[in-house]
């Protein structure tokens, strides 16, 4: 068995001391070397041991590379709902917000699709069709954040004034005159 030091780096262990090159260590130095690295481990304040990463806007923290796969692949069906459903009204694509994981790996924690909020000038039917479709990406995953109500909100403001403007047209119609 051959066990790879780094010279110089970390504290120096009683009694033990790296092997050189192409010199074997015996088993007896690996166990103490494993027992004064628990022991040191244990004997650090819980504060100070990195327990994971943090996910932005969030209270959960990536603690091992399956939660972490776990929470990028959420993020990313997240964010293809939204794209699925917006169709025409989508002004950007997906944009993911990576953190390195446990593991060393890129994950995404994060996402955004921009949604085009501006009514179709002198067509407020065209207007009303497109609130609504944006309306329906905002809803579509099943676990909408607090940014999609935000745009869902603003879209139904859209959907809102579009009826409003065909109401009025309506009215300015000989019909009613």
């Amino acid at each position: 068995m051959r066990i790879a030091f780094d010279y110089g780096m970390g504290p120096r262990l009683p009694g033990i001391r790296p092997p050189r090159p192409g010199e074997e260590t015996t088993t007896e130095q690996v166990l103490v070397i494993r027992r004064e690295k628990a022991a040191e481990a244990e004997s650090r304040p819980a504060s100070s041991t990195k327990t994971g990463l943090p996910i932005p806007g969030t209270d959960y923290e990536l603690r091992a590379s399956d939660e972490a796969g776990r929470r990028d692949a959420e993020v990313r069906a997240h964010e293809k709902s939204h794209l699925l459903n917006l169709g025409g009204a989508a002004a950007s694509g997906v944009m993911l917000e990576t953190r390195r994981g446990p593991d060393g790996e890129s994950y995404a924690v994060g996402g955004a699709i921009k949604a085009d909020l501006s009514p179709v000038p002198g067509d407020p039917r065209a207007s009303l069709h497109k609130a609504q479709r944006v309306i329906r990406a905002a809803l579509a995953p099943g676990n909408p954040s607090s940014a999609d109500m935000r745009v869902a909100a603003d879209a139904y403001r859209m959907a809102r004034e579009a009826r409003d403007e065909m109401r009025a047209e309506f009215r300015e119609t000989e019909w009613f005159a």
